[in-house]
């Protein structure tokens, strides 16, 4: 089984409500059609050629670089032109009365051509897509949310629960990923050669975000809890709730695993690096857990909390496996870093979830492709569907 061979075998395009453009406005708006780029890479150049803060540039949410997109951006006082590039287009639509946010995506709607597939693998995808149109998935993160996870497996929020700054602060500076620029991976190296040695490194590593940290530690070597404070702001926010969304995961796994039969579960593992990734998912839902599931949702764990004594009792047990409690959660003295208040549907049931076509694939010689069409609401992932429906494929 393959998927993105090409970016258009991965399309997306947002849903949201347009009625609020206007004649007239401070928020011109636009539709960007991009691939092979990210959502934050194309608001980087346009802010560049147009001359724009990115803070004046809005979006309702960010697009996989492996995929055809189409989005809306909102710019203040931007211009009433359209913009054409190698990697992607903007087309001007109109003007707003306010910037775009995430909360004006209603939904995103995919189109998606899973390749690579055998006969068999089709008729199980076919049967899988029924079973999904009935009862639905588990709403899970997927890995793409996990981006700050180490290269080891290590989830840095960890360390900053249980205390221990400096390794949360080491694991943030003196280790790369394969995915990092050469010279990340250079500074990173050389940190982790000469760490404690502050002035030391001073002289060894160029300007940089990192420098600046070595050099509030040159200054104050043990305090390693403010040193963590000075990573950059959206970082941060990606160290915090990545490890929330892997807690949540667990839980819902969990939660599955307490109130269905055994022979209902589906076990899926992945790898990515060393990072395990494992899920489980169901075949079918009892008629009277349909409607009462979708209705559900888990908040991500934070200290203060209220929770039934169900609930309270497995989110205990997933924080126990990991050495932790709620409290902990509190992250005392730290006044920029915190574990936000959120909440997320436990399953999901896809709207409007099309088999399209399956038909000769013609990347893949003696193999056939499957165009498969859903919408979801914004922030549930297309690829947990896909492993939903593809989870024992080659």
């Amino acid at each position: 089984m393959k998927l993105r061979q090409l970016p258009e075998d991965f399309i997306v395009e947002e849903v949201i409500s347009l009625p609020q453009i206007f004649s007239s406005g401070q928020y011109p708006t636009y539709l960007l059609e991009k691939k092979n780029i990210t959502t934050l890479d194309a608001v980087e150049i346009i802010s560049r050629i147009w001359k724009k803060k990115k803070p004046e540039i809005g979006f309702c949410g960010l697009k996989d670089k492996h995929a055809y997109a189409k989005q809306y951006l909102s710019i203040r006082n931007g211009p009433k032109k359209n913009l054409e590039l190698h990697a992607f287009s903007l087309k001007y639509l109109g003007e707003r009365n306010r910037q775009l946010e995430i909360g004006d995506l209603r939904k995103n709607r995919f189109r998606i051509t899973i390749r690579d597939l055998r006969r068999e693998e089709t008729k199980r995808l076919e049967q899988r897509a029924d079973e999904v149109e009935k009862f639905g998935f588990p709403n899970y993160f997927d890995y793409q949310r996990f981006g700050s996870a180490r290269p080891s497996g290590e989830f840095v929020a960890r360390y900053l629960l249980k205390k221990d700054y400096e390794t949360a602060l080491k694991y943030i500076l003196a280790s790369s990923s394969k995915y990092e620029t050469k010279i990340k991976k250079k500074i990173s190296k050389t940190i982790a050669g000469h760490w404690g040695k502050w002035k030391e490194l001073m002289d060894l590593i160029p300007k940089s975000s990192e420098r600046s940290i070595i050099n509030y530690l040159k200054d104050h070597p043990e305090n390693f809890k403010t040193a963590f404070e000075l990573i950059e702001r959206r970082l941060r926010f990606l160290i915090v709730t990545s490890y929330q969304s892997y807690l949540w995961n667990e839980i819902v796994k969990l939660y599955l695993k307490k109130n269905l039969e055994e022979n209902n579960l589906i076990p899926a593992h992945y790898q990515i690096e060393r990072f395990n990734f494992d899920l489980l998912f169901y075949q079918f839902l009892p008629e009277e857990r349909i409607k009462q599931w979708q209705d559900l949702s888990f908040p991500l764990p934070v200290h203060n909390l209220e929770l039934n004594k169900e609930l309270k009792e497995i989110y205990e047990e997933v924080l126990a496996r990991e050495g932790l409690t709620l409290e902990d959660f509190k992250l005392r003295g730290m006044e920029k870093t915190y574990f936000p208040k959120d909440e997320r549907k436990t399953i999901i049931i896809p709207e409007e979830l099309k088999i399209l076509e399956i038909g000769n694939d013609n990347l893949n010689r003696n193999r056939l492709a499957v165009k498969i069409s859903f919408s979801l609401p914004s922030g549930s992932y297309a690829t947990i569907l896909i492993k939903r429906l593809t989870y024992d494929f080659q």
